[in-house]
């Protein structure tokens, strides 16, 4: 399946956004239709719909989703309970993977809105339906571009940067060894340097009380080996420079213990991140 930007949908949310601005300037808006593989748009009961959503959050950001906004909304006709299983799956994978800087807040918010209008003579969609996977996948791609932005657009940040953990013996130690990356302040800053400097990210990975051998662990960076079996693989540190040009970064390390795998998604630490929140009263 294939997702369509919608554009026509565009101004529903250029006039929702300003409520949200304050006090960050930022506020992310994705719409989409999902078109088949047979070419045809997905829909229910013969209507097409669509799911779009804005959110905002640029610091204090990490699970569960922190200082964040967000708006999700669908004219598919969904029974209320399928919406909320649909809605508690999908902020688990994409909202709750976000950190900027691993602070949390009290003040967070996802709330999805479903109107019914594309089939409302219609039976609603439900749990385990064929329709219900349609539509999660579109809330899906929904609310992870949205969380891609959110760190993307963290405070301070000049770097989307993307941490995949896989081989870890299961989904828990994957989310904490891939947290361990994301939040550790020698791998933010060293991206922000343009230092390719897998050491941090393995000393992140030691650090954090996972199960693993030291010996089976591999590290990529910007898509560069950089570490096989525990040991360094010489790369070309030209070619390092050339490829932290790029808008993301990614760090990926398998553990070699297991079949779990995770994405989190963060940014760099820079100085402006400092400016931010040291005169941020001022």
């Amino acid at each position: 399946m294939r997702l369509r930007f919608l554009l026509q949908c565009y101004d529903f949310f250029r006039f929702c956004t300003p409520a949200m601005l304050e006090p960050q300037p930022f506020c992310r808006v994705f719409l989409d239709e999902i078109l088949r593989d047979d070419g045809h748009l997905a829909g229910h009961a013969g209507n097409v719909y669509t799911v779009g959503g804005m959110c905002k959050g640029s610091g204090m950001i990490m699970p569960n989703m922190a200082t964040m906004i967000a708006v999700i909304t669908t004219n598919a006709h969904v029974e209320p309970a399928a919406l909320h299983a649909l809605l508690l799956s999908t902020v688990k994978q994409t909202f709750n993977k976000v950190t900027v800087d691993s602070d949390t807040s009290t003040n967070d918010t996802c709330i999805m809105l479903a109107s019914g209008a594309a089939a409302a003579d219609a039976e609603p969609i439900v749990e385990g339906s064929d329709a219900f996977d349609e539509l999660a996948f579109a809330v899906h791609e929904v609310c992870e571009s949205l969380a891609r932005n959110i760190a993307a657009d963290g405070e301070g940040a000049s770097k989307l940067v993307t941490v995949n953990v896989t081989g870890a013996v299961n989904d828990e130690e994957a989310d904490i060894a891939a947290r361990a990356v994301a939040n550790s302040p020698l791998v933010k800053t060293c991206i922000a340097g343009h230092d390719c400097n897998w050491g941090r990210v393995a000393m992140a990975l030691g650090k954090c009380g996972v199960k693993f051998n030291q010996e089976d662990v591999s590290i990529d960076m910007m898509g560069m080996p950089v570490c096989r079996d525990g040991l360094t693989v010489p790369f070309d540190e030209d070619e390092a420079l050339r490829r932290f040009e790029a808008p993301e970064i990614v760090i990926s390390a398998d553990l070699g213990a297991g079949d779990a795998a995770t994405t989190v998604w963060t940014c760099d630490l820079t100085h402006e991140y400092i400016s931010i929140n040291g005169d941020y009263r001022s």
